[in-house]
């Protein structure tokens, strides 16, 4: 799930956000990427989380090993970042996070 913007108050649009990548061949269970905090000093002009990681990286991995679809570069022209080992290929073995049981929360 990818939203595009963060809104602070009213029209005016902060810039850094969260990516959601969810189900198969997606190695779940953390966190990609640099948490780079929320204190004034680490933000982007002290007011804005900072952007850490290009959502087109995230985009392109899930289109390469998840789509086999190797043409990034029609895709985002120019772009040339690195994956973020989130993806992997179909039949590919991967080891699966322990997964964590909450509760039911109902009112």
């Amino acid at each position: 799930m990818l939203s595009e913007c963060e809104r602070r108050s009213g029209i005016d649009h902060g810039h850094g956000n969260v990516i959601l990548v969810l189900g198969e061949g997606i190695r779940g269970g953390k966190m990609y990427g640099v948490w780079p905090g929320l204190a004034t000093e680490q933000l982007d002009n002290g007011v804005d989380l900072a952007i850490t990681t290009d959502y087109r990286a995230v985009l392109a991995e899930i289109l390469v090993k998840r789509c086999r679809y190797q043409a990034i570069d029609h895709v985002f022209p120019g772009f040339r970042g690195s994956q973020l080992g989130l993806a992997y290929l179909p039949g590919e073995t991967v080891e699966r996070p322990n997964r964590v049981s909450l509760p039911l929360v109902t009112r």
